[in-house]
């Protein structure tokens, strides 16, 4: 009997060893995982915070990129302008010098080489102003002539 009592103590005090070291376990765990979730929920805020920067970002990227394509795309269309107009210049100072030969031939003169295109163009300029009074001129005697024509008409009859 007594060696059943001891043994029922022994096992007592077991028991309660085993009970005291699995409530501190239990605690133990149940502050393990507080502490895993406190984690898991700075972690998803961490992630969340770096998905915003990230979007952010890009934004700031692309935003980046279509000024980029835009400046570029105006700095070709001035390019592409400047070129024409170059162009175009150089066709009208090709006209402007065949003209001033021209109006050279017609007077049955050598054309003067070492001209500046303004020189040419004044040059142009007086023999149209010159051409245009020959016709005014013209025109005049033209009219003065029917005026003599239609009274010896007027006589006639």
């Amino acid at each position: 009997k007594q060696w059943y009592q001891r043994r029922v103590r022994a096992l007592s005090s077991n028991l309660e060893d085993m009970m005291e070291k699995s409530n501190l376990m239990t605690d133990k765990l149940d502050s393990l995982k507080q502490e895993y979730y406190s984690m898991i929920t700075k972690n998803d805020e961490a992630t969340m915070r770096y998905t915003n920067v990230i979007a952010d970002l890009t934004w700031k990227k692309e935003t980046a990129m279509s000024n980029h394509q835009k400046w570029e795309s105006l700095w070709t269309h001035i390019q592409n302008t400047a070129a024409r107009n170059v162009l175009l210049l150089g066709r009208v100072k090709m006209a402007t010098e065949n003209i001033y030969i021209q109006i050279y031939k017609q007077r049955g003169l050598p054309p003067k080489e070492a001209e500046s295109v303004d020189d040419q163009l004044k040059k142009i300029k007086t023999y149209i102003k010159d051409l245009t009074d020959i016709i005014v001129e013209s025109s005049k005697q033209e009219k003065g002539s029917e005026k003599v024509f239609e009274r010896l008409l007027a006589r006639a009859r």
